[in-house]
């Protein structure tokens, strides 16, 4: 009877701390994608006080946004229950990597690059 009892403590405890393992490392794919979103291209500031990208920016972030997306995607598929995945954060993050794909494709494709 104890023997049951401790394994089934034992089993409990591992899947307690799988739980958090999940949300452990779906946090640290969260803190990934949005690391590379802040650094992507800002363009150099010119005279006007404005930001001025050129192709090789464009295509940067083309393929900056790109990647941060397909982390958050993974993410998103593999940890789907986990609090993380279910984040205000995790929704802006995707909302903002979706909208600033965009706009480089859309740019890229503009300018011909």
């Amino acid at each position: 009877m104890i023997k049951q009892f401790v394994v089934g403590l034992l089993a409990v405890s591992l899947l307690a701390g799988c739980g958090e393992d999940k949300e452990k490392v779906a946090q640290e794919k969260i803190r990934e994608a949005k690391a590379v979103y802040d650094n992507r291209p800002q363009g150099t500031l010119n005279e006007a006080g404005t930001r001025t990208l050129t192709a090789d920016d464009i295509n940067l972030c083309v393929t900056q946004m790109d990647y941060a997306k397909s982390i958050l995607d993974v993410m998103l598929a593999d940890y789907p229950s986990t609090k993380v995945a279910q984040s205000p954060e995790a929704r802006k993050l995707d909302a903002n990597l979706r909208a600033q794909l965009a706009t480089c494709k859309q740019t890229k494709a503009q300018m011909g690059w």
